[in-house]
Order: structure tokens, then sequence, then C-alpha cells
């Protein structure tokens, strides 16, 4: 078991080493980092023409889900016009939904969460992964009581160590952390994502939709070693979408056996109440998924830049320009 950091420190995160607490403070409290710019791969167009094909549906992922205090979510209307046409919604919901008090390093959700979710995003098939750094925080038996609740209100949830991966039609999603502040999550965990267990969730004949909570936090630009290892992993998944940066990173495209594939590194912070101005940015991702020559492929991507600001009692998510 990891021990828990005193004091001030208790703000880093348990999986960090002080050098690395260090660094994840002076960007939260100054700004994120452009380190890696000049070596990053070529960031997509907002826009993005992938492969041909007819689109049968429409994905949204959002960036992670933080706890809102019970405060009440809104989107702006150009928000809505942009989710209007879509048929599946992927959010990564960090922590859990537990009515003990928060602490600084400790995510706990107000109950009320699973309702403002239903209503943001009414008549969609809702999906909730759940395998990050946080899902451990109030213990193992916490994250199951939230993990089934989250089930028994409607919505498909995946990321336990014992279900990875769910499947809804032609699309099969797996979610996996190379991260935990406990020494025995109950998540799907892979440090380095790169085992044969991993690839036991793929799906022959449907488009497979890797979900990684990874990197390093509010930073613009993945690591090396992300870009190395989700080449790699391209080769077998056909999209992948990561989390846990906190601040969007970009989109890139890779094109493999004649068909592109698009690697989005983490999506930011879809909502938080938080008093640094670092986590109010996050980025809403939508691919349509169709078939080709009877396989399953990726049509196009389109993407916005969100900001989610507070409003007199509630959370108002509108569309922004990021650098």
């Amino acid at each position: 078991m990891k021990r828990d950091k005193p004091g001030l420190l208790a703000i880093i995160p348990n999986d960090y080493s002080i050098k690395e607490g260090l660094l994840h403070l002076k960007r939260l409290v100054f700004g994120i980092s452009y380190y890696g710019k000049s070596t990053a791969p070529k960031p997509l167009p907002k826009h993005f023409d992938a492969n041909k094909g007819f689109a049968k549906k429409t994905v949204l992922f959002t960036g992670d889900l933080m706890p809102t205090s019970g405060f009440d979510l809104s989107f702006a209307p150009s928000i809505k016009r942009f989710i209007s046409d879509v048929d599946v919604v992927v959010i990564n919901f960090e922590g859990v939904i537990n009515n003990r008090k928060n602490g600084l390093q400790l995510l706990s959700h107000n109950k009320k969460i699973i309702n403002d979710i239903k209503l943001l995003f009414e008549n969609k098939a809702i999906i909730i992964s759940c395998a990050n750094n946080h899902a451990n925080d109030f213990g193992h038996d916490i994250f199951l009581k939230s993990y089934n609740l989250l089930k028994e209100s409607g919505f498909k949830v995946l990321g336990h160590k014992d279900e990875p991966s769910l499947v809804l039609g032609d699309l099969n999603f797996c979610s996996v952390s190379t991260l935990s502040n406990n020494s025995n999550p109950p998540i799907y965990y892979q440090k380095d994502l790169t085992s044969k267990d991993l690839d036991s969730s793929i799906k022959q004949d449907k488009f497979n939709i890797l979900l990684p909570h990874w990197g390093i936090e509010f930073t613009r630009y993945p690591t090396q070693k992300q870009v190395v290892v989700s080449n790699g992993l391209l080769k077998k998944w056909d999209q992948i979408v990561g989390s846990h940066s906190h601040y969007p990173q970009i989109l890139t495209s890779k094109t493999v056996n004649n068909t592109k594939k698009i690697i989005a590194y983490s999506l930011g912070n879809f909502c938080f109440r938080s008093f640094f101005p670092v986590h109010r940015y996050g980025a809403l991702l939508k691919t349509e998924i169709g078939k080709l020559n009877g396989k399953p492929v990726l049509i196009k991507s389109e993407y916005i830049d969100t900001r989610c600001s507070f409003k007199k009692d509630r959370f108002h998510i509108q569309e922004f320009v990021l650098k």
C-alpha cells in the first residue's frame, strides 16, 4: 500500500515521486507546460476526413468528469448543436460516488451527478469509463458500490479489473489505467500497455477503441514514450482516446495498412469545481464509425475545445479556442 503524503504534500498524487510532484504543483499553479512541442506529431485539423465509407455510428468522447459538488451543469447552444447527432457518449469518470468529504487528492462525486449526466446527454447511450488512479481513493468497497450504482442507473460501465471492455454493436471499448494510487487497484491496471493481457480485450470484426489513463498532468503535448507506445498500439487498435492530463492534448493521425486512425492523447477536463484556472479546459471529440469492404473503420473525426465556467449556481460549458 502506498502511503499518503503529509500536510500540503497531500496535493501531490500518491503515485508521483517528490520530484514529479513538485513539477506537478508548478504547472498547476503557474500554467501548463508546452515541453515537447518541437518533436510532437503533427496535430489534426478540427475536421478530419479519414477513410471512405458510410457512417453508421457517431460517438462523442468527453474529457475527465471531475467532482462538481452537486452544482448543475449546462451546455452553451454551440455545444448542444455539436452533440445533437451523437448516438453514443463516452465519459471518463474520475473518482467515485461517495458521501464522504473530499480531501486534497480524494475525488468524491455527489450522487446527483447521475441525473446531471442523463440530462446533459438525453436519449443517448452513455458509457462510463472508471479505470483511473482515483478509483480507489476511498477503498475497494466504495469503488465497487459506486461502480455498481452507475450500472444500476442505466449506464454502460467498464474499467473494473474483471470488466476491462464492453461491446456495443460494432464498437468495442477497453478502459485501462497505467496509474494507480494504490498497490492493488480494483481497476484494469497495466503499467506500460505492452502486455499480451491487453490484447485479449481486442474483438475481431469490431471497431476497437482503447481508453488509456496515462501521461503527465497539465501538459499540452504527449511524452515521447506515449508517442512510441501509441504507434505500436495502433497496429492492433482502431482508435485511442486517452485521459489524465487535465488539459487538452493534441490529436494526431497514423496510417496503418492503408487505413487512417487517430489518437487523442487526452481530452482534458470536461468539468471540475477547482480554484485553479488550468482545470477549466477540455475538448469534445466526435468520431463517425462506418464500414468499408465489410470492416468497421473511422470515417471522420471532429473536435472542439471547451471551457467550463461557474455561473450563479451551475457550471456552464462553452466552446473555446485553445492555442
